[in-house]
């Protein structure tokens, strides 16, 4: 979907659809800098730079896997009270 985005912001303010990014990022629900960013990727490096997906490098998980694999294993069992939560 963020490429979609991406595209669509180019092409808004290419077109002149848009007068700022401002505007541009309003109308996709994103933030003005990100905006900014997608453009300045863009400029650098083109079509192809812009649409690259990078791996996320976000921060670590705050729950432990041992507690992700305790809660799965949970979720598994027939007589789990959330059934809904599969």
């Amino acid at each position: 979907m963020a490429n979609r985005q991406k595209i669509q912001a180019l092409y808004w303010l290419k077109a002149g659809l848009s007068p700022s990014l401002t505007d541009v990022a309003e109308r996709l629900g994103v933030h003005r800098i990100t905006v900014n960013r997608w453009l300045k990727q863009y400029c650098v490096g083109g079509l192809p730079a812009l649409l690259k997906i990078g791996k996320s490098t976000g921060r670590p998980r705050v729950i432990p896997q041992a507690v992700i694999a305790g809660l799965s294993e949970k979720l598994r069992e027939e007589s789990c009270e959330f059934k809904s939560y599969k």
